[in-house]
This record gives C-alpha cells, sequence and structure tokens, in this order.
C-alpha cells in the first residue's frame, strides 16, 4: 500500500533480512579499508514487511564475509556495479563466495537530508586497486 499524500513514507523494519546486523565502520576496528572474503551472497527483498506482503519488492544483494561473520553488508547499487565490474562474470552471485573485496568507510548521507553519516561502502574502482595492490604486495 502506498502511502497517501501528506503521510510519511513507511519505514523499513530495522533488521529485514535477518537476525544478524549490518556492517558498519567500528566493525573495521577504526580502520577506513579492509579487505574481505565472500562467506555467502544472496538477494533479498528490503521492501517493508507491509509493502513486501502485497507484493512490493526493493531487492537487494546481501553479503557476509568471513572476516566479519555476525554481520551483513547490504549493498547498494553502486557499490553492486563496482564489485561486478571486477568480480568475474557469473550466472548467480554465489560464484562469488570466496572472492576477496574491498571495503572502505565513506561518509555519505544517503540522499537525506542532515549531516553526513560513515558506512561501509564497497571500494570504488581506483580505490579499490589500491587497497588490492597493498594486499598482495603483503603476500
Amino acid at each position: 500500500m502506498a502511502p497517501t499524500k501528506g503521510s510519511s513514507k513507511p519505514k523499513r523494519p530495522e533488521n529485514p533480512y535477518g537476525n544478524k546486523p549490518k556492517l558498519e565502520p567500528e566493525d573495521l576496528g577504526g580502520k577506513t579499508a579492509a579487505i574481505a572474503t565472500i562467506a555467502t551472497a544472496e538477494w533479498v527483498n528490503m521492501a517493508p514487511a507491509d509493502q513486501a506482503e502485497e507484493g512490493a519488492a526493493d531487492h537487494k544483494c546481501v553479503f557476509t564475509y568471513e572476516e566479519f561473520p555476525g554481520k551483513q553488508h547490504v549493498l547498494n547499487k553502486t557499490s553492486y556495479k563496482v564489485l561486478s565490474a571486477k568480480l568475474p562474470k557469473c550466472e548467480h552471485e554465489s560464484e562469488w563466495i570466496g572472492s576477496r573485496v574491498p571495503l572502505v568507510v565513506a561518509n555519505t548521507t544517503d540522499g537525506r537530508p542532515g549531516a553526513p553519516v560513515e558506512k561501509v561502502w564497497s571500494a570504488s574502482l581506483k580505490t579499490r586497486d589500491a587497497i588490492m595492490g597493498k594486499d598482495k604486495a603483503r603476500k
């Protein structure tokens, strides 16, 4: 059911994709970037529960990482595009399990009014190459 004029947009359930909380910047241990290994990958309908029951869909790809097993990373469109540009082409995202990906802490408003907040994002292509290069040099 769509909100009526003047009503507020329904909020998503606090944790629509299960019992695991989102991956947050503090989970990176004070670092601004990290390399993580994809443990699971699945598409989840992030539409508010009442709208999902009526057929609304807002599907997002959700990863868990070996390094952060108690957390889930919900990819926005940009993060998904960045990752899919560098990961092997596949039939299904589950084929990416085991791939190492760079994560960065970024300031964003996520299109909302107000002060920026820190979020964990997939690194941009330029930043990704720099982070992955440092990771390879350490090995």
